[in-house]
């Protein structure tokens, strides 16, 4: 798993953050499972009972998307990644990951 921090950034009430991400596996034909938890959750007790923008997405090879929402508690996001489900466990993750505040008009 990975945590991510907002830290010090000022967000104003018309802006909503974006997180952003790309993942790549190794070797390609893999699959893995992929969940952004709202807030920080260093443990897999915590994580199980997270508040999550999405659980278990199932990807093969890669994938990439945006959510909003991430970081909702805390001002932090944990990105997990799981290949209990998996017959192959060795995998290399090559990953980016990036916030981004856009503003929000009705």
């Amino acid at each position: 798993h990975a945590l991510f921090e907002l830290g010090q950034a000022q967000i104003e009430p018309y802006e909503t953050v974006i997180l952003r991400w790309k993942f790549d596996l190794t070797p390609g034909d893999l699959d893995i499972y992929f969940s952004v938890l709202k807030g920080i959750h260093e443990d897999k007790r915590s994580q199980r009972g997270a508040d999550a923008c999405f659980r278990n997405r199932h990807v093969k090879g890669g994938g990439g998307g945006d959510v909003s929402g991430a970081f909702a508690k805390q001002n932090a996001c944990t990105l997990v990644w799981s290949n209990e489900k998996s017959w192959v466990r060795p995998r290399t993750i090559k990953w980016t990951v990036e916030a981004v505040a856009i503003e929000w008009t009705d």
